[in-house]
């Protein structure tokens, strides 16, 4: 199986200047947990989890990152760009689900975007989506 035999096509993306306020509610609305930041030709440009806006330092908590030790200064309401971790891990739709499984591990990630040769975004695989997998195998009877 492969990256694009699991991936959700149909994905709720950002820009970088969006509202994080805009985003909250969109990702709300849509029950999802991250959204890809493209640039206007649809390349994957950073992606940005809720962990990034509750923990980006733009809500008054305390910022963490692994680049910065300091929340960032807002002069006007925080966009995307201030808490999008950039650039994206990403993997191409012809990855293998074990390769999926590998990077998600490793960097400890939910959410993989997927890209085209071009660096377009053309899909998203989530840590749940992997667990599906798994389990389907299992009721299915394989190892």
């Amino acid at each position: 199986m492969l990256a694009s035999d699991l991936m959700k096509r149909d994905v709720l993306c950002t820009r970088p200047d969006e509202t994080v306020g805009a985003l909250c509610d969109r990702l709300q609305a849509a029950h999802v947990h991250c959204a890809p930041v493209i640039d206007p030709e649809g390349t994957l440009i950073g992606i940005v989890s809720t962990e990034d806006l509750l923990f980006g330092g733009v809500f008054g908590l305390p910022a963490v990152s692994h680049f910065e030790t300091e929340a960032p200064k807002q002069a006007s309401a925080p966009t995307v760009a201030d808490v999008m971790t950039s650039p994206a891990f990403s993997i191409g739709a012809d990855a293998s689900v074990a390769e999926l499984a590998a990077l998600m591990w490793a960097h400890r990630i939910h959410h993989l975007p997927v890209v085209d040769g071009g660096g377009r975004l053309c899909g998203i695989v989530s840590s749940l989506d992997l667990c599906r997998v798994v389990l389907r195998d299992e009721d299915q009877g394989e190892p």
